[in-house]
């Protein structure tokens, strides 16, 4: 599969969905609308959230759907859409959660910056400059892409050719550091990864909220235990496997860990459940389990 320009008609978006809230058509509605192909992967909406699903399969002519029975998790969501595209000939996947709201003229400015590149035919991920709430970006606004470790799930462009060469997303790791091993694993493998400072999507990432310490504000996420399960277990399954490559970013994840630990101590309702869990995932990862946690 040759290198082509990131195009409408040879992007193919993929959404997956897990129970999304009603805004789900408003936040992608505009942006569907310039692109040839969307699918939505679902993996086991029920109730308001299918209602929500199906308000927006019903207002698009260009969307497909495919339905999991259960929760597969985002790895194997992702690389079911992957196989679905190129069945159907795309060159690119353009991967969002259900939380995002891209730029409608997202692809093809995209687009507009990889003509710029040299030996793009080597690029196999592309991540996007977003905006918090709150105003805050990932970086600095400006044009051009830029050298990137890891980027986001959403938003990210991923070259096909490269996915089929390094091998899909981690369906072991189910959810957490899925976006951080792919990007890793494409550069070991001699991929580029790139970031475009242009602005395209609105994204929550958390936002500072809590009481001040000392003139820290902590970022309170209160995911539940089993995420924080994950999470834990993840990072060191990365680290078990990358930190002779990416030694500052596995390390920087750990330490993210263990910030984490403080967080939830000190400000979090139950605490005891979800340090148990992130204590669980830091022994399984040292063991070397993985897959979806029972």
């Amino acid at each position: 599969m040759e290198a082509q320009e990131p195009s409408r008609q040879n992007v193919f978006a993929v959404i997956v969905t897990r129970d999304p809230d009603s805004g789900l058509r408003a936040r992608f509605n505009s942006f569907a609308e310039h692109i040839d192909q969307v699918l939505v992967v679902d993996n086991r909406s029920q109730n308001a959230g299918m209602d929500a699903v199906d308000d927006f399969l019903n207002s698009l002519r260009n969307v497909a759907f495919l339905r999991n029975a259960e929760n597969i998790g985002i790895a194997a969501a992702l690389n079911q859409g992957c196989r679905f595209a190129i069945e159907r000939g795309a060159s690119w996947v353009l991967a969002f959660d259900q939380d995002s709201i891209p730029d409608r003229n997202f692809v093809s400015r995209v687009a507009s910056e990889w003509r710029t590149l040299s030996a793009c035919e080597r690029i196999g991920l592309i991540g996007v400059n977003f905006e918090s709430p709150g105003g805050k970006t990932l970086l600095s606004p400006g044009s051009g892409m830029v050298d990137a470790r890891v980027v986001i799930t959403s938003g990210s462009l991923l070259n096909l050719a490269a996915w089929q060469q390094v091998g899909p997303f981690r369906e072991d790791f189910f959810i957490d550091e899925v976006d951080h091993e792919y990007a890793i694993r494409l550069r070991r493998n001699g991929w580029q990864v790139k970031v475009t400072r242009q602005i395209l999507m609105a994204h929550a990432m958390g936002s500072p909220s809590g009481p001040r310490l000392a003139g820290w504000q902590p970022l309170l996420s209160h995911h539940s235990a089993l995420r924080r399960y994950y999470m834990a277990r993840n990072r060191v399954l990365l680290a078990r496997e990358h930190i002779g490559f990416e030694p500052r970013f596995v390390v920087s994840q750990l330490a993210r860990s263990l910030r984490e630990s403080a967080t939830v101590l000190l400000f979090e309702p139950q605490k005891t459940a979800k340090l148990s869990a992130m204590l669980r995932g830091v022994v399984d990862g040292l063991r070397g389990r993985s897959g979806r946690a029972v």
